[in-house]
């Protein structure tokens, strides 16, 4: 930040750096970064009111000092011009001599008057340069930080953009390889249940059938058991029967008639103990 020579001594001039973003940046990047700017611009206008009033105080106190000498040396040489001119009046050749001196002395005062005052003025405006470029420094520091700022964020976000891409991209992936390994599971496991109702069902026949041949030899046994019952309940009948017969007839009789074509058969009135048990197991 340079003042230029024509500029008014209370208004600070600064010298912008012309601001040349990355191709890379973004309209939202591009903005903060001129926010920045702005903000830091702003800044060192503040900083610079205070060597510019600095300086407009010493150049009005350089002014006032000047014109003061000037005042004070302007009356001290009217003075001895009027000094002169009272004491020399009879002497038109010393009083002519006199007076140029004086005039002489004066425009030299005056020229050493306003030398020192342009020297004054020149440190002034040294003084005032220095903090200028100080300021000016300090704006292009922190210029050069907020453009290395401005790179790392852009490339923080381009990694960013390149890592949310390949995120992106991944998730992609496993919800193939997941909807993939679904439907192989829905496929797997509805072929499981398939043959599980297949074998349910053949296991289910074949209990079927064994049921059904079980209960065929069961009625097959029934009916041979019952047949045997039946055959011997009639054998039981029959020597029931006989034996009620034997008993009917006379007791002298039977001794002395024995009749030797019949078989000696021990029969119990009882039932057979083979029929009751297999009667019981039914």
């Amino acid at each position: 930040m340079i003042y230029s020579e024509d500029t008014p001594p209370n208004t600070p001039a600064l010298t912008h750096t012309p601001i040349t973003p990355s191709p890379l940046t973004s309209d939202s990047t591009d903005r903060i970064f001129e926010r920045a700017v702005d903000n830091l611009d702003e800044a060192c206008r503040k900083r610079l009111l205070r060597p510019a009033a600095e300086y407009n105080a010493e150049i009005l106190r350089i002014t006032n000092e000047t014109r003061k000498t000037q005042t004070t040396e302007n009356k001290r040489y009217a003075m001895s011009k009027a000094y002169y001119r009272k004491h020399l009046a009879k002497s038109p050749q010393n009083l002519a001599i006199a007076l140029s001196t004086l005039d002489t002395q004066a425009a030299n005062a005056a020229a050493r008057i306003k030398s020192l005052s342009s020297r004054l003025k020149t440190v002034a405006l040294g003084i005032r340069r220095q903090a200028t470029e100080a300021i000016n420094e300090y704006r292009l520091c922190r210029l050069a930080l907020l453009r290395e700022d401005l790179e790392t964020r852009l490339i923080r976000k381009a990694e960013d953009s390149r890592v949310r891409e390949y995120l992106q991209d991944r998730a992609l992936q496993l919800r193939q390889q997941h909807h993939l390994v679904t439907s192989r599971l829905q496929e797997s496991l509805q072929a499981e249940k398939l043959q599980q109702q297949q074998e349910t069902e053949s296991l289910r026949q074949q209990h079927h059938q064994v049921v059904s041949r079980l209960q065929e030899i069961i009625q097959t046994r029934n009916l041979q058991q019952h047949q045997k019952t039946e055959a011997l309940h009639q054998q039981h009948q029959v020597v029931v029967s006989r034996l009620k017969e034997i008993r009917s007839r006379p007791r002298r009789t039977r001794r002395r008639h024995h009749d030797t074509n019949l078989p000696s058969i021990k029969v119990s009135v009882f039932p057979c103990k083979s029929a009751i048990k297999f009667s019981h197991r039914r």
